[in-house]
């Protein structure tokens, strides 16, 4: 939503999505009101008619809109007659809308800061989300993948203390998907850690169903990094292109950055492992063309 020629807005959805046929009602009523063809006989902004189409089918919890201050009252009128306010092309905020932040308020949407270094390593190589799902990076049953944890702030020189604890767990989609089980234990055998104790594993995530979720360390010597290696030996049945991400934490701090390497699931499936979606916004973005009355 950067650059030049920045996107003014995404609508989406949150916690769940209609299917192909729900959704065709949901973007009737978003262009009708839209128009004007409602109740209130008057034209909405895109961030109320998405709001109100979403809630007239669904649920009112499910509705999202990031987009940036100056777009909040897009309308198809100002939009045709060119009379959209301009987006700076540098330091314009951006907001975040639900039922719980609505239009009246929203919530700022600011960079979320690593206050630590979480990483993975597969095939020899950083996982980034520029080739996480590359195929020569995919890690199939029988493939290992490294995690490498650095303290805070990260490349300054500083090292982790003997007696430090460590914790990294495993989320699926988002912490609180509840129709995939974790069990870290069978997906993954443990090969190696280094500078820390052999992991204990423990369920921290009550959102998610399932067994064991992470694995917990206590650093054994001052050291400028731990890492545990891991080969993948059971995918759990989980599904195709769903985010797999880890949530470490670290002296009471929190890191929901690091990025996994896809996971191969068959010849013609893979389970895409990502870094979290704000929110788990499936976007629809605003439209970049004229729309026409």
């Amino acid at each position: 939503m950067t650059g030049p020629t920045p996107l003014r807005g995404i609508v989406g959805f949150q916690k769940s999505c209609p299917t192909a046929e729900g959704s065709v009602r949901i973007f009737k009523t978003f262009i009708d009101e839209l128009a004007g063809k409602n109740k209130a006989k008057s034209p909405r902004t895109f961030l109320d008619a998405w709001a109100h189409a979403i809630t007239a089918h669904t649920s009112e919890d499910i509705w999202v809109v990031v987009c940036h201050k100056n777009a909040v009252g897009d309308t198809i009128a100002k939009w045709n007659a060119d009379a959209l306010k301009p987006i700076p092309s540098a330091g314009s905020k951006i907001f975040m809308f639900d039922h719980l932040n609505p239009p009246s308020k929203g919530l700022e949407v600011v960079p979320n800061t690593d206050p630590f270094h979480v990483s993975w390593e597969t095939k020899l190589a950083p996982v980034t989300p520029a080739n996480r799902i590359d195929p020569e990076m995919k890690l199939d049953v029988g493939d290992k993948a490294m995690i490498l944890v650095e303290p805070p702030p990260s490349n300054s020189g500083t090292t982790f203390k003997k007696g430090d604890k460590i914790a990294l767990t495993l989320i699926y989609i988002r912490p609180d998907y509840r129709r995939q089980e974790i069990d870290i234990t069978r997906m993954f055998d443990v090969l190696l850690h280094r500078d820390a104790s052999a992991p204990t594993t423990a369920n921290r995530n009550p959102g998610s169903p399932g067994k064991d979720d992470t694995w917990e360390m206590v650093v054994n010597v001052e050291t400028k990094n731990i890492s545990l290696i891991l080969k993948l030996k059971d995918r759990m049945g989980m599904h195709s292109n769903m985010p797999l991400w880890l949530r470490a934490h670290y002296d009471g701090r929190q890191n929901d950055h690091a990025r996994l390497p896809a996971v191969r699931r068959d010849p013609s499936e893979v389970i895409r492992v990502a870094a979290p979606v704000y929110r788990a916004l499936i976007a629809r973005t605003f439209c970049t063309s004229r729309i026409v009355r």
